[in-house]
């Protein structure tokens, strides 16, 4: 039976890679988890959920890092869960690794990713209250490149895509005064996702947020959020969530999972 997890999320404020931290605690159940352009670096305190792999379940590693998704992921609880976890920026996953692109859509251990001493130091703070966690995460986890251009560039154009969802790749990268593909190698060494896939999981959630504040019809969402039709948002639904939209008012607990529940 499932079981309404207890979440708690405090911000990290001013921080160039972190955007908070969080933690969990939940008993056995399902959940299926929508793309949301973040990262994760998740400390699992307890029994690791499974996680599908094409039709193949698999533990998850205990320290681990996850994503970036363009897909939905389907996670079984077989136990109580208990965890802390990082979340990043979108951009923040550059500072982490150079190979964003290789995180896609799967989990992987930390120590293929992190430096030793950094793990351990972050694994003692996952055993503290969620202040001191952040405060450790804060003073471990920096940007060690500096300001770019390409940086600069990524930042600027996500900022329109969450302004303007119906704005093209071509449209985002003449305002960035670059080429399709220069813009795409930023966003990929940045995010680990492209412009596009950007723009779709950005769209997605404007969408269910719309859903959920009862702001029209479906058909009306889907033009005032960038989609060609409804037709349109019912495919992409599909493929961020494992479901079709419906007009279900207000949040679900399963929400803090970016699930449509």
């Amino acid at each position: 039976m499932d079981t309404a997890p207890a979440y708690t999320f405090r911000p990290v404020d001013g921080h160039d890679v972190i955007e908070g931290v969080w933690q969990l605690e939940s008993g056995p159940g399902e959940d299926r988890i929508a793309p949301d352009t973040r990262c994760e670096i998740i400390f699992h305190l307890a029994e690791p959920p499974l996680e599908k792999t094409g039709e193949v379940w698999e533990r998850q590693p205990r320290h681990m890092i996850y994503g970036p998704l363009t897909r939905v992921l389907e996670l079984k609880r077989t136990s109580p869960m208990r965890l802390l976890a990082i979340r990043l920026r979108p951009d923040g996953v550059g500072a982490i690794t150079q190979a964003p692109r290789h995180l896609r859509n799967r989990s992987r251990d930390l120590a293929e990713i992190m430096p030793g001493p950094v793990i351990h130091a972050l694994v003692d703070a996952a055993q503290q209250p969620l202040a001191d966690f952040a405060a450790a995460a804060d003073k471990l986890l920096l940007d060690p490149s500096p300001a770019s251009p390409a940086g600069a560039r990524v930042r600027a154009s996500m900022a329109r895509l969450e302004q303007n969802p119906a704005l093209r790749p071509s449209a985002l990268a003449g305002a960035a005064h670059v080429s399709i593909r220069t813009l795409d190698r930023d966003f990929m060494r940045r995010t680990g996702l492209t412009p596009g896939e950007f723009l779709q999981i950005t769209r997605y959630h404007l969408a269910r947020q719309a859903i959920r504040n009862g702001t029209g019809s479906l058909s009306d969402i889907a033009m005032e959020t960038g989609y060609a039709d409804q037709a349109h948002m019912t495919r992409e639904f599909r493929r961020m969530a494992g479901q079709t939209p419906r007009l279900k008012r207000g949040e679900d607990a399963s929400d803090i999972f970016y699930s449509t529940g």
